[in-house]
């Protein structure tokens, strides 16, 4: 019940979120580091919200645990991004909405937001984190965590390089867009992660979406961090994510084809996005 009331909260938060200041501050890459402060059974709930005008934006969160070898990557990666295309569209969880639910909504700008939920009970969960990462590309960036966690997370902002792999910016990358949903054919890419370690995400063409129109063939495989990891078009909606715990170059490869009506099928969509130890 309470993260259903701090979702709904979310909700009206992203309403008043502003999409545009006098004097709008330059968009960039920010990196967010939400830490563990108690070891207490928690329900986290990670707001992240960007504003866009004709811009891309990236919403990405993937979790991480301290091991005595350094941190090893959860289950749970979200990355949904987006290129400002000639009518960019309102999305909410990957799904466009109609204008009348953002009082600030026009034909060339909106708000691009995720929710993430994350549940355990504590120390002893093998599956808890103690580190949450994220990254946000856009205007008038918003992280938060549910209120009533609070006490058992720090959300602060980092100073860490993240480099991020677009389709649009790739070869090896092809498709066609009509608004909101897409078919593209992706064979590979790769990132160089940074001389500490990094962690990576990896979206396939074919990744899940909640309103169920998601199909494709082929599997991907992220390679570069302490295992490979292999996602297959239909079948494995779940974004894959490694770390790697010295430099690397991450590469993300097929071939794999999918249709999605997620927002991360759009022209511009992030293919592979990694971010430094």
């Amino acid at each position: 019940m309470k993260i259903k009331t701090a979702i709904v909260a979310g909700l009206l938060a992203m309403a008043s979120l502003p999409l545009h200041a006098a004097a709008a501050a330059p968009v960039r890459m920010q990196v967010w580091e939400i830490t563990r402060t108690s070891w207490a059974p928690s329900k986290l709930a990670v707001f992240l919200f960007s504003g866009y005008s004709d811009s891309r934006t990236i919403n990405a969160l993937t979790y991480l645990r301290r091991t005595s070898a350094g941190y090893t990557v959860l289950p749970g990666a979200h990355l949904t991004s987006h290129e400002g295309t000639s009518t960019p569209q309102v999305y909410a969880q990957g799904e466009r909405v109609s204008c009348v639910t953002v009082s600030a909504c026009s034909p060339t700008k909106g708000i691009s937001y995720t929710i993430a939920l994350y549940e355990d009970s504590g120390r002893n969960d093998p599956l808890a984190p103690d580190t949450v990462v994220a990254v946000t590309y856009g205007r008038d960036v918003k992280v938060t965590v549910d209120k009533n966690n609070a006490r058992q997370w720090r959300v602060r902002r980092v100073n860490r390089a993240v480099r991020a792999l677009w389709s649009s910016d790739s070869v090896k990358a092809a498709g066609v867009w009509s608004s909101d949903l897409g078919f593209e054919a992706f064979t590979d890419g790769s990132v160089k992660g940074g001389p500490r370690g990094s962690v990576a995400i990896g979206v396939p063409p074919c990744s899940g979406t909640p309103v169920g129109a998601a199909a494709g063939v082929g599997t991907v495989t992220l390679a570069g961090g302490v295992a490979p990891v292999e996602a297959t078009c239909p079948a494995d909606t779940m974004r894959p994510s490694q770390v790697a715990r010295k430099a690397t170059t991450w590469t993300f490869s097929g071939p794999v084809a999918g249709l999605t009506a997620e927002m991360v099928s759009e022209p511009g969509t992030v293919r592979l996005l990694v971010v430094d130890f």
